[in-house]
């Protein structure tokens, strides 16, 4: 029995490849590692067998994780660039094209598909144009216009071998160009705030016996495994918590019944805790910060904290600093800006803005500027403990294809990108998918060119579409290229007659079939050419393309890399909840009773692990779990038994969240050493073929 996979399946597992990244169905991380070096040379392995031995490895060596973003993959297919006097196959719906060179790129980055090749014959004129029908050039050939690769992706993801192909109605580069939303990556640090009008929430709040809570017990690195309640309080409804100590990424949920604190679920144990440090519980405490244009109104209220335990409504005034003039109403009576809280569960759920008023304040220390192809676009930044917490879209803007927030103040470290609204059914490609003729016969091959036709040769095609005419040309009695002059609708089959009145139909029925002109109809696909760019292009291959740079835990550690890779839908080590954070920089960091001696790069253990030297500062040394992640607490001493020297690790202050041995390995690729620092970024493309 044979067994063959259609260029569809391959294309359905690409696209929900891509698809998995745009919509976040599937979380994927590009890692980073291999801090050591490869051998006395320093030259990376040429194979890398993925062995289970090798995945452990490859796993445990890792420190830095960057999620894949959504515009960071793409679809695309095989790259052909149009050159003249070159014959390009015809496409036909009787043959694999897998390997045939049946669409082109142009020097203006149009992708066009061939439909008739003029008999073979060569390419001449560069085909140009965004016309929805097939049209004919000079030199004989037909072709349809498919789609252009946008500019952002040609800059991103085309290569020598492959270029984007998409869907216009699939695909969120293609809309009008209006910025929906901004999504934070980085919140920076050291922003000086904006808020010259502030707004405050004065309101009541329960009034509660305090409830008596400490941390229970503690594993080696501090992450907090019980939670004990000596006394549950009373009247609860809601509230905040602080812990005590210096821990750092616990996350508790407290259950109350009739108000009275019956236990603290532990969803992220966090690291760095002390045993008996206490949980304190708080009420009240929302904030909130205006978002002002520049006409002085108040666009939007961002809720920075939503507080806890309000009894009723409470009421939200504005203030301004003593010395500045305050703004007014924007209706009558004109008195001041209006606002109204709206609650739930005794906290602060929105704000309703039902007068904005006019001439309010506003600082300018920080500003965004969208840097891209389109006009228009005003964004405001909220700036919250000196970083960037919110952006607000003053103006969408419009015609932006591609685009770059420029984030400029005082502070540094914030980055943020904007997301271009759903499609646009206006835009060339989408209108060329909604123009596509579905059964169309744009195509006609001649199969025998016969003998003994003349002028009066008729080209008849019958079949379940309508529509479809063709003419013959004849020379030297052959027929030598038939033309569709009307491309016809809804054919699945069709069958195509050459008859001539004034040949005379040879007596030997095997003259008869040799000397009989014969051609086949070519179909086209299902909804027509131009509906579907990737499965026609057979786009079987998905592209991923992340620019790192300017991080900084790497900008702190200042190491090199000879390792990166990709893995799927990694877990906390917890909660077993999948991953979404944009990075995560993963080492154990201990508190050293000293570091003489100590260097990076070298490789420690105890009885329960081994650690690799990542980074140190003073006392303070950064650890990579060359394994399960163990506490390196105690004596750790070289792993090399035939050198010497030992250091004491007196405490752990953080732990990695990711279980580096949790989700499915893509790819992995040994490098040469890199770095990724303020002054090197790093560009990672892949292409990955299904």
């Amino acid at each position: 029995m044979s067994l063959s996979i259609r260029p569809g399946a391959r294309l359905s597992i690409a696209s929900k490849f891509v698809e998995d990244i745009l919509l976040k169905k599937d979380i994927y991380h590009l890692f980073f590692g291999k801090l050591d070096p490869w051998g006395s040379t320093d030259a990376p392995e040429s194979v890398v067998e993925v062995s289970e031995k090798t995945d452990r490895e490859i796993r445990g060596s890792s420190i830095f994780y960057r999620r894949v973003l959504p515009g960071e993959a793409t679809l695309v297919t095989k790259r052909h660039d149009w050159v003249a006097s070159t014959v390009y196959d015809a496409w036909d719906d009787a043959i694999d094209m897998t390997d045939k060179k049946y669409y082109v790129l142009t020097s203006s980055f149009h992708v066009y598909k061939c439909l008739d090749n003029n008999n073979g014959a060569t390419s001449t004129i560069e085909p140009s144009g965004t016309q929805f029908t097939p049209v004919r050039t000079a030199d004989g050939y037909l072709w349809k216009y498919m789609y252009v690769v946008p500019v952002s992706k040609q800059k991103r993801f085309t290569s020598q071998d492959y270029i984007p192909v998409q869907r216009a109605f699939t695909d969120s580069f293609y809309n009008n160009g209006s910025i929906e939303q901004i999504v934070i990556d980085s919140p920076g640090h050291d922003y000086s705030s904006n808020d010259v009008t502030t707004l405050a929430v004065v309101g009541t709040t329960t009034s509660n016996t305090p409830a008596d809570i400490e941390i229970g017990t503690v594993d080696a690195f501090g992450t907090i495994t019980s939670v004990l309640v000596n006394s549950g309080g009373t009247n609860y409804t809601s509230v905040d918590y602080t812990i005590s100590g210096s821990g750092a990424g616990a996350v508790l949920t407290p259950v109350f019944l009739g108000g009275v604190l019956q236990s603290m679920a532990i969803e992220n144990g966090g690291s760095g805790y002390t045993a008996g440090s206490a949980i304190t519980f708080s009420v009240g405490g929302a904030e909130i910060t205006p978002i002002i244009n520049s006409a002085g109104e108040i666009l939007d209220v961002a809720i920075i904290k939503s507080g806890a335990g309000y009894v009723g409504t409470p009421t939200i005034t504005v203030n301004v600093p003593v010395g500045i003039d305050a703004g007014t109403g924007r209706y009558p009576p004109y008195l001041t800006a209006i606002f109204t809280a709206v609650m739930l569960n005794g906290r602060l759920d929105r704000v309703l803005i039902n007068d904005p008023g006019v001439d309010w304040p506003v600082g300018t220390e920080t500003t965004i500027s969208v840097i891209g192809d389109g006009t228009g676009a005003v964004l405001i930044p909220v700036i919250d403990n000196n970083q960037l917490v919110d952006v607000f879209v003053e103006n969408p803007g419009e015609g932006y294809s591609y685009s770059e927030l420029s984030i400029t103040g005082d502070g540094a470290g914030a980055s943020a990108r904007a997301i271009i609204g759903d499609y646009d059914m206006t835009t060339d490609q989408s209108i060329v998918e909604q123009s596509a003729i579905d059964g169309g016969i744009h195509y006609i091959k001649p199969i025998n060119p016969g003998e003994g036709y003349t002028a009066t040769t008729v080209v008849s095609i019958s079949g379940n579409g309508t529509g479809a005419t063709a003419t013959a040309t004849v020379s030297g009695g052959s027929v030598t290229k038939i033309t569709v002059n009307t491309w016809g609708t809804g054919y699945s089959w069709a069958d195509v007659s050459i008859t001539d009145v004034n040949r005379p139909e040879p007596i030997d029925e095997q003259v008869a079939l040799e000397t009989r002109a014969t051609a086949r109809a070519i179909i086209s696909p299902a909804g027509g050419h131009g509906k579907d760019a990737p499965k026609e292009l057979l786009a079987n291959t998905a592209a991923i393309s992340a620019i790192l740079r300017d991080v900084p835990d790497l900008n702190l550690i200042d190491q090199d890399f000879r390792r990166y890779g990709m893995v799927r839908n990694l877990r906390e080590i917890n909660s077993y909840n999948r991953i979404d954070s944009l990075s995560s920089y993963e080492v154990v960091v201990c508190e050293f009773m000293n570091v003489i001696g100590l260097a990076v790069d070298m490789v420690l253990a105890n009885d329960v692990g081994v650690f690799l030297v990542v980074y140190i500062t003073g006392n303070t040394v950064h650890l990579s779990s060359l394994g399960k992640l163990t506490s390196p607490v105690g004596t750790l001493t070289q792993s090399d038994p035939t050198l010497e020297g030992s250091w004491l690790c007196m405490s752990v202050s953080s732990i990695p969240t990711i279980d580096k041995y949790s989700g499915e390995l893509y790819f992995v690729s040994t490098e040469v050493p890199f770095t990724i620092d303020e002054q090197q970024g790093l560009i990672i493309r892949t292409y990955l073929s299904f």
